[in-house]
């Protein structure tokens, strides 16, 4: 155990300066330069910091579930990614505020932010329905209705489609990250003690 603790100190959290970072900006920078590297969790904590300590960890890790989005294994390993930085966000923001706020008020902060994360999900569920839907609908008239689809194009109908599909995939991904950050955010705003 000692040889692993000498690895990940030596080789993660002195190389992010973990000593040197607030509380909770620690965490979500060390986490980060574990997954993807020491290096990189720097440029994203440079590219975050401005603001108060919790929002630093709140942009540090959008950016690094930006960065994880964009890798062509996501589909694979993305709920688990996912689900993995809303936690360590979540408790990154407890800890940023147990340091400059109040318990009462840093549970309060939690529970906003587990209900904005949660609303943010139902928005983006509704949305990814509604694109569906929609370019459903749309296509069924053409199809149904020889004038409309005489006038339509056929790539022009499977561009529609496609163009719909990923509108709804990505608000289905969107609303699921959201709704692992709500969840995330209320099992912390549920450990502060009163």
């Amino acid at each position: 155990m000692k040889d692993v603790e000498a690895i990940y100190r030596a080789g993660y959290w002195d190389t992010v300066n973990g000593d040197r970072l607030a509380a909770g900006v620690d965490l979500a920078t060390f986490d980060a330069g574990v997954n993807s590297g020491p290096a990189r969790a720097r440029s994203w904590l440079m590219a975050s910091i401005g603001g108060p300590d919790h929002e630093t960890v709140q942009k540090l890790c959008a950016k690094r579930l930006g960065f994880m989005r964009s890798l062509a294994i996501w589909n694979t390993f993305g709920r688990g990614w996912s689900r993995r930085v809303a936690e360590i966000e979540a408790k990154a923001v407890a800890w940023a505020l147990a340091k400059s706020t109040s318990t009462a008020q840093a549970r309060e902060q939690l529970g906003k932010e587990a209900a904005a994360a949660s609303s943010r999900s139902r928005t983006q569920t509704v949305g990814a329905g509604t694109a569906g839907t929609a370019t459903t609908a749309g296509s069924g008239d053409a199809l149904l209705n020889p004038q409309h689809a005489d006038q339509i194009a056929g790539w022009v109908l499977g561009d529609l489609l496609t163009v719909g599909a990923v509108v709804a995939a990505i608000l289905v991904i969107r609303a699921i990250i959201h709704r692992q950050r709500a969840s995330a955010y209320a099992a912390e705003a549920g450990r502060v003690m009163p």
